[in-house]
């Protein structure tokens, strides 16, 4: 095991192999709504335990202010649909 300051020589490290980009595009990107909720949760709390250095805030926090911005506005939209569905089976 490596000591403090300690320089460690011949690592080899790996190139990530990125899929190609039709894989991406046939694979299914079932994310729902309480995945992104869970996802603005990880953020916050990540936030909360310091997870994050200072110069990382001022970009999640913009990640993070977007995505609850966008829960609020589809928690909206999904309550509205909800009650037209309702208004039209009555």
């Amino acid at each position: 095991m490596p000591k403090k300051n300690e320089i460690i020589e011949n690592v080899q490290t790996e190139t990530p192999v990125e899929p190609p980009l039709e894989s991406l595009t046939e694979t299914p990107q079932n994310f729902t709504f309480d995945d992104l909720r869970i996802v603005a949760g990880a953020i916050e709390l990540g936030a909360s335990r310091g997870a994050y250095r200072v110069d990382e805030f001022k970009s999640i926090g913009n990640v993070w202010e977007r995505l609850n911005a966008f829960l609020a506005t589809t928690q909206n939209r999904l309550q509205e649909q909800a009650e037209q569905a309702e208004v039209l089976e009555e």
